[in-house]
C-alpha cells in the first residue's frame, strides 16, 4: 500500500507557496486463472477498506439548493468506507445473479441484531448477456435528500459477451436510513422503489449473515472437493468437508471484476451439511454448481459428478 499525505497548501507572508501530494491505494483481490485460481490475498470488506484522506470535519447539510458530493471529504473520490453528514456509510457489494426483477429500480433492507444496518440494493435489470455493471459513482445531499449516484455500464462493441440472463446490482450500506433518499444514475434517470422484492431475491442477498458481506469471501482451508459449474463472468462452487461421518458443504459464487479480467472475487452464499455424498450432489444441483468436480492437489485436472459419487472422499 503506498502511503502519503494529502495536498497542503500553506501561505505564508507573501514570498512561498509549498505544494505536496500523494495517492493512496489498497488492492485486495484473487487472481483465478480458468484453469485453477492462484490465489493471491483475498479480505473482507472491513480489510478491504481504503484509507482515506484527511476530512474537512463539515458535517452539516449544504445551504439549500445547493449539492454536496462526498468528494469534497475525500480528495475527489468515493471511499469504500467513511462518514458523510452524520450518516455512516459502505460501499457493500455487486453482481450480477439473483435479481429477479425484469425492470431497473431499489430495495431497501434492515440487518438483524442489536446493531442493525441498513442496505439499498440498486438494480439494473435483467440483461440478455453479460457484460452489464452498475457501480455507485457518487453519495450526496441536497436539500435534506440523501442522493445516490450509479454508472451503468455495458459490454464494450465487438467485445465477447456470455449468453445469459444477468441482473446487475450494487449495494449501500448505511448505519441509518435516511428520511428522503432518491436513487439516480449519471444520465440522470431516477429509479424507482420496487413495491415488493420476491423470495429468491431475499433468499440469494441474505443480510442475516455477515460472511455475505465479504467482498471476497476466503475460502476455508480442508476442503476434499469442489463442485462447479457455470460461464462468462460467474461460476458456482460447492466446496465440500468432512464433517464427522457426513459432510459440510459452502456454496460460493465467484464472479469476475469486470469482463475479461482475470480477478475473481468470492461472495458466500450459504452452507449444510449432508450425510452422504449423493445428499451433497443434490444441494450442489439446487445451487447450480453440479458441472464438474476439482481435487485441490490438482487443480487443472477435472473430474465428473460420477467420480465425485464412485471416488473414496
Amino acid at each position: 500500500m503506498n502511503k502519503g499525505i494529502k495536498i497542503i497548501l500553506c501561505a505564508t507572508t507573501a514570498f512561498a507557496l509549498i505544494a505536496g501530494f500523494v495517492t493512496g491505494c489498497k488492492v485486495t483481490n484473487r487472481d483465478k486463472a480458468s484453469s485453477g485460481e492462484a490465489a493471491e490475498e483475498t479480505s473482507a470488506i472491513s480489510d478491504s477498506i481504503s484509507v482515506p484522506v484527511e476530512t474537512t470535519g463539515e458535517t452539516s447539510e449544504p445551504k439549500p439548493g445547493a449539492y454536496r458530493s462526498v468528494k469534497e471529504d475525500y480528495n475527489g473520490e468515493v471511499p469504500d468506507k467513511g462518514t458523510f453528514c452524520g450518516y455512516e456509510f459502505e460501499i457493500g457489494i455487486t453482481g450480477s445473479f439473483g435479481m429477479m426483477k425484469s425492470n431497473s429500480g431499489y430495495f431497501v433492507e434492515t440487518s438483524e441484531g442489536s446493531d442493525p444496518s441498513v442496505y439499498i440494493v440498486i438494480c439494473s435489470g435483467e440483461k440478455s448477456t453479460t457484460g452489464y455493471d452498475i457501480n455507485i459513482v457518487d453519495i450526496g445531499l441536497q436539500d435534506g435528500e440523501f442522493r445516490i449516484t450509479v454508472e451503468e455500464t455495458s459490454p464494450a462493441p465487438g467485445s465477447t459477451v456470455g449468453d445469459a440472463m444477468t441482473y446487475p446490482y450494487c449495494t449501500l450500506i448505511l448505519n441509518k436510513l435516511p428520511e428522503k433518499y432518491k436513487v439516480y444514475n449519471t444520465k440522470g434517470y431516477e429509479f424507482p422503489e420496487y413495491d415488493s422484492i420476491d423470495e429468491a431475491t431475499r433468499e440469494n442477498l441474505s443480510f442475516k449473515d455477515p460472511r455475505f458481506l465479504i467482498k471476497d469471501y476466503p475460502i476455508p482451508d480442508g476442503w476434499i472437493a469442489s463442485l462447479r459449474d457455470g460461464a462468462g463472468e460467474i461460476m458456482y462452487e460447492t466446496f465440500i468437508y468432512r464433517d464427522g461421518t457426513g459432510y459440510k458443504y459452502i456454496n460460493v459464487i465467484s464472479i469476475t471484476e469486470s469482463w475479461g479480467a482475470t480477478k475473481w472475487n468470492n461472495r458466500f452464499h450459504s452452507e449444510g451439511t449432508s450425510s452422504t455424498k449423493d445428499e451433497v450432489l443434490k444441494a450442489a444441483k439446487n445451487f447450480g454448481s453440479a458441472g464438474f468436480m476439482v481435487l485441490p492437489d490438482d487443480l487443472s485436472k477435472v473430474y465428473s459428478v460420477d467420480d465425485f459419487i464412485k471416488m473414496d472422499l
